[in-house]
Protein backbone atom coordinates (compact mmCIF):
# COMPACT_ATOMS: atom_id res chain seq x y z
CA UNK A 1 0.00 0.00 0.00
CA UNK A 2 1.27 3.08 -0.72
CA UNK A 3 0.01 6.47 2.11
CA UNK A 4 2.49 8.75 0.49
CA UNK A 5 -0.18 11.89 0.09
CA UNK A 6 0.34 14.11 -3.00
CA UNK A 7 -1.56 17.63 -3.11
CA UNK A 8 -3.03 17.79 -6.24
CA UNK A 9 -5.63 19.92 -8.02
CA UNK A 10 -8.43 18.01 -9.85
CA UNK A 11 -9.47 20.28 -12.98
CA UNK A 12 -12.91 19.67 -14.36
CA UNK A 13 -12.92 19.30 -18.36
CA UNK A 14 -15.26 18.25 -20.79
CA UNK A 15 -15.15 15.02 -21.12
CA UNK A 16 -14.10 14.70 -17.14
CA UNK A 17 -11.07 15.50 -15.13
CA UNK A 18 -7.59 16.24 -15.30
CA UNK A 19 -5.41 15.64 -11.90
CA UNK A 20 -2.36 17.93 -11.92
CA UNK A 21 -0.09 18.14 -8.89
CA UNK A 22 -0.54 21.25 -6.56
CA UNK A 23 3.21 22.70 -7.19
CA UNK A 24 2.56 22.58 -11.31
CA UNK A 25 -0.11 25.10 -11.40
CA UNK A 26 0.60 28.74 -11.35
CA UNK A 27 -2.60 30.33 -10.93
CA UNK A 28 -6.26 29.72 -11.55
CA UNK A 29 -7.90 33.53 -13.34
CA UNK A 30 -11.14 33.58 -14.55
CA UNK A 31 -11.43 33.16 -18.77
CA UNK A 32 -11.01 35.92 -21.01
CA UNK A 33 -10.57 34.83 -24.87
CA UNK A 34 -7.68 33.95 -25.68
CA UNK A 35 -5.94 35.96 -29.09
CA UNK A 36 -6.46 33.41 -31.97
CA UNK A 37 -3.88 31.71 -34.19
CA UNK A 38 -4.26 32.14 -38.14
CA UNK A 39 -3.35 28.51 -37.91
CA UNK A 40 -3.30 25.54 -35.96
CA UNK A 41 -5.30 22.36 -34.56
CA UNK A 42 -8.50 23.28 -32.65
CA UNK A 43 -7.42 22.27 -29.43
CA UNK A 44 -5.18 25.12 -29.74
CA UNK A 45 -7.46 28.05 -28.66
CA UNK A 46 -4.87 30.55 -29.02
CA UNK A 47 -2.68 32.88 -27.12
CA UNK A 48 -3.04 34.51 -23.95
CA UNK A 49 -1.13 37.79 -21.87
CA UNK A 50 -0.91 36.92 -18.18
CA UNK A 51 1.16 38.84 -15.81
CA UNK A 52 4.02 39.79 -19.24
CA UNK A 53 3.86 36.08 -20.48
CA UNK A 54 2.18 34.89 -24.34
CA UNK A 55 1.24 31.73 -23.34
CA UNK A 56 -0.81 29.05 -25.60
CA UNK A 57 -4.03 28.05 -24.21
CA UNK A 58 -5.47 24.48 -24.71
CA UNK A 59 -8.34 22.09 -24.28
CA UNK A 60 -7.31 18.84 -23.15
CA UNK A 61 -10.20 17.65 -24.03
CA UNK A 62 -9.63 18.58 -27.71
CA UNK A 63 -6.45 17.36 -27.74
CA UNK A 64 -8.22 13.73 -27.36
CA UNK A 65 -11.10 14.40 -29.46
CA UNK A 66 -11.19 17.03 -32.13
CA UNK A 67 -14.95 16.91 -32.54
CA UNK A 68 -14.71 18.35 -29.02
CA UNK A 69 -15.75 22.01 -28.82
CA UNK A 70 -15.06 23.73 -25.57
CA UNK A 71 -18.10 25.91 -23.77
CA UNK A 72 -16.50 28.66 -22.22
CA UNK A 73 -19.79 30.41 -20.32
CA UNK A 74 -18.41 28.82 -17.03
CA UNK A 75 -14.75 28.25 -17.80
CA UNK A 76 -11.74 29.42 -15.85
CA UNK A 77 -7.81 28.92 -17.24
CA UNK A 78 -5.50 27.23 -15.22
CA UNK A 79 -1.69 28.65 -15.63
CA UNK A 80 0.60 25.45 -15.63
CA UNK A 81 4.19 25.99 -15.06
CA UNK A 82 6.18 24.40 -17.66
CA UNK A 83 8.60 21.44 -16.68
CA UNK A 84 10.43 21.78 -19.48
CA UNK A 85 11.62 25.21 -19.85
CA UNK A 86 14.13 24.17 -23.01
CA UNK A 87 11.27 24.82 -25.08
CA UNK A 88 11.41 28.73 -24.49
CA UNK A 89 7.75 28.68 -22.88
CA UNK A 90 7.91 29.33 -19.49
CA UNK A 91 4.17 28.58 -18.90
CA UNK A 92 1.02 27.49 -20.67
CA UNK A 93 -2.64 27.04 -19.63
CA UNK A 94 -5.73 24.44 -19.77
CA UNK A 95 -9.09 25.45 -19.93
CA UNK A 96 -10.75 24.19 -16.81
CA UNK A 97 -14.53 23.81 -17.09
CA UNK A 98 -15.87 25.72 -13.47
CA UNK A 99 -13.87 25.73 -10.05
CA UNK A 100 -10.96 23.31 -9.81
CA UNK A 101 -10.87 21.45 -6.28
CA UNK A 102 -7.60 20.35 -4.31
CA UNK A 103 -7.20 16.94 -3.25
CA UNK A 104 -5.09 15.04 -1.58
CA UNK A 105 -4.29 11.45 -3.12
CA UNK A 106 -2.10 8.33 -2.38
CA UNK A 107 -1.91 6.15 -5.17
CA UNK A 108 -3.71 3.75 -3.77
CA UNK A 109 -7.16 5.89 -4.00
CA UNK A 110 -6.41 5.49 -7.69
CA UNK A 111 -7.97 2.69 -9.42
CA UNK A 112 -7.29 1.78 -12.99
CA UNK A 113 -9.99 1.63 -15.91
CA UNK A 114 -11.24 -0.93 -18.17
CA UNK A 115 -12.13 -0.01 -21.37
CA UNK A 116 -10.41 2.75 -21.95
CA UNK A 117 -12.18 4.55 -24.91
CA UNK A 118 -8.53 6.52 -25.99
CA UNK A 119 -5.97 3.35 -25.00
CA UNK A 120 -6.18 2.73 -28.79
CA UNK A 121 -5.94 5.77 -30.12
CA UNK A 122 -2.73 6.32 -32.47
CA UNK A 123 -2.00 9.92 -31.95
CA UNK A 124 0.52 11.56 -30.77
CA UNK A 125 -1.31 12.56 -28.04
CA UNK A 126 -1.43 9.53 -26.07
CA UNK A 127 2.36 10.12 -24.59
CA UNK A 128 0.54 13.10 -22.45
CA UNK A 129 -1.35 10.85 -20.65
CA UNK A 130 0.42 8.59 -17.16
CA UNK A 131 -3.00 7.15 -16.72
CA UNK A 132 -6.39 7.55 -17.11
CA UNK A 133 -7.78 6.63 -13.89
CA UNK A 134 -11.05 6.51 -11.49
CA UNK A 135 -10.52 8.50 -8.45
CA UNK A 136 -14.23 8.81 -6.39
CA UNK A 137 -16.48 8.53 -8.94
CA UNK A 138 -15.04 10.09 -11.52
CA UNK A 139 -12.99 9.40 -14.40
CA UNK A 140 -9.52 11.11 -14.67
CA UNK A 141 -6.79 11.70 -16.70
CA UNK A 142 -3.17 11.94 -15.02
CA UNK A 143 -0.97 14.09 -17.29
CA UNK A 144 2.54 13.66 -18.39
CA UNK A 145 3.26 17.39 -18.10
CA UNK A 146 6.35 17.68 -19.55
CA UNK A 147 5.14 15.43 -22.70
CA UNK A 148 2.41 17.62 -22.94
CA UNK A 149 4.52 21.19 -22.78
CA UNK A 150 6.52 19.64 -25.58
CA UNK A 151 3.28 18.82 -27.66
CA UNK A 152 2.40 22.28 -27.29
CA UNK A 153 5.65 23.83 -27.94
CA UNK A 154 6.03 21.35 -31.75
CA UNK A 155 2.29 22.64 -32.89
CA UNK A 156 3.24 25.91 -32.22
CA UNK A 157 6.28 25.59 -33.95
CA UNK A 158 4.89 23.80 -36.91
CA UNK A 159 1.61 26.75 -37.23
CA UNK A 160 4.14 29.87 -36.64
Amino acid sequence: MNKALVNCVMLPVSHGHVLIPNTAVASMISYSQPAPLPTGPAWLLGMLNWQGWYLPVVSWSGILSPDVSEPVDNARIAIIKNLQPQTGMPYFAIISQGFPRLVSITADDLKQIDNDPFADKQDSSNECILARVHWEDRLVDLLALPELAGYISRHLQSHQ
